[in-house]
């Protein structure tokens, strides 16, 4: 029996942090209080207009300063009035995270060029380390795919420290530009459960500290949207809606900066509203004259493409499907809470749109469906959910989640995913703005399903990543690996059905098919695992992952004679 392998080379896994933040309850510090007072002149510099610099060098003593802050932050109040000041917690958020993450000896995280860029654009959401050749220094290279256009920000190491490789445009339009959906949101959580009531984004005039530039535009008034009014809902009771039938997983893999976090659900069809949607129109009216009276007006129907189609389904440009097919009309929501009851911190949250295809999946379910974001390991409260803006009803969930740390330990492997063989380059760039099919890794997408259920003749590609390996000495950077891939008996228990012969391997990327027609003791509509077994052959320890496979039952047999 042959088991062809397929090796990923370097997956690149995107540093994704979402700029949208939302929750019912954000638990920031009501003052600027987490650096010495006289530090805020570094602190507040690019927010500064030249004025307010000026001022604040005539400034002696803690009250003088801290009348200054609090005027500061009036002035930039969207919501004034409320005890929440939006665009200040944002900052105080990103000043925070700057503090505990990058500072570099005796400079403070706030101070150091990757904190200034922080506090103004926030994290990336996607970062990129490049080694180059002895006689330069390395460079870091921070996206902002969020925002349009996209803002690119570089450093170089020198030694231990990042230094901005050309001038990043630090300022007070920067910052105000860069708050987004985020501000949007928490305006949006402003109002909480006052339904139809409206969101007024505007406060008063913001000063720029660049005379050239225009004003900023901010988010104009918008009605709080159904599926946020659902969504903080689910924040504030934890009561979970179910009229949507949704399956869930999450996995785990090691990424730069933290854990990336993929969370794949797969959505029933019964339930969902597929509409077929209406071609975009340009009405053209003709001039009517005695002699033309009683003529109609002539509409010219403009067809979507099917690339655009595609492309507004997440599926790509390649995909090929019928511009008027009936689609759901879908928003994905959720966030990433920390902290106790009542004073949770949001550490990551998305609002997204996403356009089902009826025929996409099978007559049942849709296809496994994914995104994606790296977090820090610890606990979690996840609150999410699915809403379907045709219908209005919603499926959410509220729980607690663990995000494992890769980076320290011994040696470790992933949760394998099983996934058909459909793996496959993804070159649209990695984001946070959508919703993939498969799970996206690096340039990958790798197309699993939640429920681990395959047909008794599919080839399962089988992927995990090993971590706390130690590297050979006779090979510095790579590992030596001892992997074996066995199929067992049931859910429970060690009986072995097949064994793949024993594979040493050099990189920790593991990539494995198993075609589970040559496995003639695999039954239709039974359950199984599938596990890894990987040995470090340097460090001398070993691990092993099970993952379920449920092979589906086999479609019925239509009589030879036509059922008579």
């Amino acid at each position: 029996m042959g088991h062809p392998m397929v090796v990923f080379g370097r997956i690149r896994f995107a540093f994704l942090i979402s700029a949208a933040v939302c929750t019912a309850s954000i638990a920031v510090a009501q003052e600027l209080d987490i650096v010495p007072l006289e530090a805020h002149g570094v602190l507040l510099d690019a927010l500064m207009t030249e004025e307010e610099r000026t001022a604040w060098t005539t400034l002696t003593g803690d009250a003088a300063r801290a009348e200054f802050v609090r005027a500061f932050w009036a002035d930039r109040d969207p919501t004034p009035g409320t005890s929440a000041n939006e665009r200040r917690d944002i900052f105080v958020e990103r000043a925070q995270r700057a503090i505990e993450r990058f500072a570099e000896g005796s400079t403070p995280g706030y101070a150091t060029d990757r904190g200034r860029v922080m506090l103004v654009f926030g994290l990336p959401d996607e970062q990129e380390l490049r080694a180059v050749p002895t006689t330069a220094s390395p460079t870091l290279t921070w996206y902002y795919r969020r925002h349009t256009p996209v803002v690119t920000v570089r450093f170089a190491k020198m030694g231990a420290a990042f230094l901005l490789d050309e001038d990043a445009a630090l300022s007070n339009t920067a910052f105000l530009r860069s708050l987004g959906d985020e501000l949007r949101l928490r305006l949006a959580t402003a109002v909480g459960n006052r339904h139809g009531a409206l969101v007024q984004a505007e406060g008063p005039a913001v000063r720029s500290d660049d005379p050239t530039d225009p004003e900023p535009d901010l988010p104009p008034p918008a009605e709080v949207a159904p599926e946020v009014k659902v969504w903080m809902e689910t924040v504030s009771s934890g009561v979970e809606r179910n009229e949507l039938e949704m399956r869930r997983r999450l996995y785990f893999f090691p990424a730069q900066g933290g854990t990336y976090t993929a969370l794949t659900f797969e959505l029933g069809k019964e339930a969902l509203e597929f509409v077929v949607p209406v071609p975009a129109a340009v009405e053209t009216f003709e001039t009517e004259s005695e002699e033309e009276e009683g003529e109609s007006d002539a509409e010219e129907v403009t067809l979507l493409t099917a690339a655009e189609v595609a492309a507004a389904a997440g599926l790509g440009a390649a995909a090929q499907i019928d511009p008027l097919e009936a689609r759901a009309d879908l928003r994905v929501f959720g966030a990433f809470l920390q902290g106790d009851p009542g004073r949770e911190n949001t550490m990551h949250s998305f609002l997204m749109p996403y356009e089902l295809v009826e025929s996409a999946g099978d007559a049942d379910s849709g296809p496994s469906l994914s995104l994606g974001v790296t977090l820090f390991p610890g606990a979690y409260r996840l609150v999410w959910g699915v809403f379907d803006a045709t219908t209005g009803m919603a499926a959410t969930r509220d729980e607690t989640v663990q995000v494992p740390d890769y980076a320290q330990g011994p040696l470790s492997l992933t949760r394998p995913v099983l996934a058909a063989t459909e793996i496959r380059d993804d070159p649209r760039p990695m984001n946070t703005t959508t919703v993939y099919q498969g799970i996206r890794l690096g340039s990958v997408l790798v197309a699993n399903d939640v429920d681990d259920a395959f047909d008794r003749d599919a080839t399962v590609e089988v992927v995990a990543i090993a971590t706390g390996w130690v590297s050979d000495p006779a090979a510095p950077g790579k590992p030596r690996l001892e992997v074996t891939y066995r199929i067992l008996e049931g859910l429970e228990g060690d009986e072995s059905l097949a064994r793949l012969p024993t594979q040493l391997l050099d990189f920790h990327v593991l990539g494995q098919q198993i075609p589970l027609g040559q496995v003639n003791r695999l039954r239709s509509g039974r359950s199984y695992r599938i596990e890894v077994r990987v040995k470090d052959l340097v460090g001398g320890r070993e691990t092993v992952q099970r993952a379920p496979l449920h092979l589906r039952a086999a479609p019925p047999r239509e009589p030879e004679d036509g059922g008579r």
